[in-house]
Protein backbone atom coordinates (compact mmCIF):
# COMPACT_ATOMS: atom_id res chain seq x y z
CA UNK A 1 0.00 0.00 0.00
CA UNK A 2 1.47 3.06 -1.17
CA UNK A 3 -0.94 5.43 0.65
CA UNK A 4 -3.37 6.32 -2.25
CA UNK A 5 -5.88 5.02 -0.88
CA UNK A 6 -5.43 7.11 2.13
CA UNK A 7 -4.89 10.45 -0.23
CA UNK A 8 -8.17 9.29 -2.32
CA UNK A 9 -10.17 10.34 1.34
CA UNK A 10 -7.94 12.50 3.42
CA UNK A 11 -6.93 15.97 2.93
CA UNK A 12 -3.14 15.30 2.82
CA UNK A 13 -1.57 18.86 3.85
CA UNK A 14 1.67 18.53 5.75
CA UNK A 15 1.58 21.07 8.45
CA UNK A 16 4.55 22.94 9.17
CA UNK A 17 3.54 23.39 12.76
CA UNK A 18 4.89 20.11 13.06
CA UNK A 19 9.14 19.09 12.01
CA UNK A 20 9.44 16.52 8.90
CA UNK A 21 12.16 14.40 10.26
CA UNK A 22 11.90 11.00 8.08
CA UNK A 23 11.62 10.33 4.55
CA UNK A 24 7.65 7.90 4.67
CA UNK A 25 6.80 10.29 7.73
CA UNK A 26 2.85 10.65 7.38
CA UNK A 27 1.39 14.37 8.16
CA UNK A 28 0.16 14.93 11.62
CA UNK A 29 -3.39 15.76 10.70
CA UNK A 30 -3.93 12.90 8.70
CA UNK A 31 -3.20 11.10 11.56
CA UNK A 32 -4.95 12.78 14.04
CA UNK A 33 -8.12 11.84 11.86
CA UNK A 34 -7.59 8.80 11.26
CA UNK A 35 -7.22 8.38 15.65
CA UNK A 36 -10.34 10.13 15.87
CA UNK A 37 -11.94 7.44 13.20
CA UNK A 38 -10.47 4.27 14.87
CA UNK A 39 -10.27 4.87 18.38
CA UNK A 40 -12.42 6.58 21.57
CA UNK A 41 -10.69 8.74 23.84
CA UNK A 42 -8.30 6.82 26.31
CA UNK A 43 -7.38 4.24 24.16
CA UNK A 44 -4.28 2.95 23.74
CA UNK A 45 -2.26 3.71 19.98
CA UNK A 46 0.50 1.36 19.24
CA UNK A 47 2.98 2.14 16.34
CA UNK A 48 5.35 -0.26 15.31
CA UNK A 49 7.36 1.36 12.76
CA UNK A 50 7.39 4.87 14.69
CA UNK A 51 10.19 6.74 12.40
CA UNK A 52 9.59 10.34 13.32
CA UNK A 53 6.96 9.89 16.02
CA UNK A 54 4.14 11.55 14.01
CA UNK A 55 1.75 9.08 15.03
CA UNK A 56 2.56 9.29 18.66
CA UNK A 57 2.59 12.96 18.76
CA UNK A 58 -1.19 12.73 17.07
CA UNK A 59 -2.23 10.05 19.50
CA UNK A 60 -0.88 12.37 22.59
CA UNK A 61 -2.44 15.18 21.11
CA UNK A 62 -6.12 13.52 21.29
CA UNK A 63 -5.80 12.46 24.39
CA UNK A 64 -4.69 8.36 23.65
CA UNK A 65 -1.98 6.54 25.32
CA UNK A 66 0.91 5.93 22.46
CA UNK A 67 3.72 3.51 22.40
CA UNK A 68 5.87 3.33 19.54
CA UNK A 69 8.92 0.84 18.24
CA UNK A 70 11.46 1.97 15.67
CA UNK A 71 14.73 0.40 15.31
CA UNK A 72 16.68 3.29 13.86
CA UNK A 73 18.34 4.33 16.99
CA UNK A 74 19.10 7.74 15.47
CA UNK A 75 15.59 8.42 14.27
CA UNK A 76 14.55 7.78 18.02
CA UNK A 77 16.50 9.86 19.14
CA UNK A 78 15.27 12.46 16.49
CA UNK A 79 11.86 11.64 17.41
CA UNK A 80 12.32 12.56 21.04
CA UNK A 81 14.15 15.52 20.45
CA UNK A 82 12.15 17.40 17.86
CA UNK A 83 8.54 15.19 17.47
CA UNK A 84 7.92 14.34 21.11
Amino acid sequence: NDGRMVLNWFNWVQDSRYPKLHPTQKPVPVLKELINIFTDYGDVVIDPVAGSGSTLRAAIELDRSAYGFEIQRDVVKKAKEKML
